[in-house]
């Protein structure tokens, strides 16, 4: 008996592959328990962290749940943040995972990493590389996949996934799964850097147009807004 509900609800585009996060622990064999923020917390801390679940895939042909938010170094099934989703055409899994101890002030100690996995092979890819002999305390959020499961793009603070960010600003980007390259979308149209924020990038289903949100003044001429606006960009 299922003793917990499911939870971030996300489908291909038939509907033929489900994913869901649930705290039940009899969904697939040595389930494992709710993670929680440890890193150096006391009481208070711990009990305001947040809590993380698996993330699982049902597959309606064959109707069996299946664990999907393996940590990409162990394999081992582990608890994912909310922004798990499904890539439309069903091949990956998308979802992002604690990193304890490795996030900036005010994150609890956590930095979260987005990886995908390709449900027939198993295989786990990270997107969120950094550069070679860098490290960040910024996470990676917000995943939007193409249909044909070829790129994801995300939002993150981190100033070393491509070289010359200095912009000190969250930026979205994208990364090729098939070639590994990670670009920088979000950048004015004479090339240069933004000048404020962007996140929560929606993807079409190709690639090739993307549309995010942004406190940006420099994306556009003439845009003298003080809000945050909506931005679309055609690659």
């Amino acid at each position: 008996m299922t003793v917990a509900l499911g939870r971030r609800l996300a489908r291909d585009r038939t509907g033929a592959t489900v994913g869901f996060t649930s705290r039940a622990s009899n969904l697939v064999p040595q389930q494992p328990a709710a993670t929680t923020t440890t890193a150096g917390a006391g009481t208070a801390e711990l009990l305001a962290g947040p809590r993380f679940y698996p993330y699982y895939v049902w597959k309606a042909d064959t109707g069996r749940i299946t664990g999907a938010s393996a940590d990409g170094t162990t394999g081992e099934l582990s608890g994912a943040g909310g922004d798990a989703r499904i890539s439309p055409d069903g091949r990956f899994a998308l979802y992002g995972l604690p990193v304890y101890g490795a996030g900036r002030p005010g994150s609890h100690g956590i930095r979260m990493d987005l990886y995908a996995r390709e449900l027939a092979t198993g295989t786990i890819t990270r997107i969120n590389t950094f550069l070679p002999g860098t490290t960040t305390t910024e996470g990676a959020y917000d995943p939007a996949v193409t249909a044909d499961g070829r790129w994801v793009y995300f939002d993150s603070g981190a100033d070393n996934l491509v070289p010359g960010d200095t912009n000190q600003q969250n930026d979205v980007f994208r990364r090729d799964l098939r070639t590994g390259r990670v670009e920088r979308v979000t950048a004015a149209q004479d090339g240069s850097q933004s000048t404020g924020g962007s996140d929560s990038p929606y993807v079409d289903a190709t690639g090739d147009t993307v549309v995010f949100t942004a406190e940006d003044a420099n994306l556009v001429p003439g845009d003298n807004s003080t809000y945050l606006d909506v931005f679309l960009r055609r690659l």
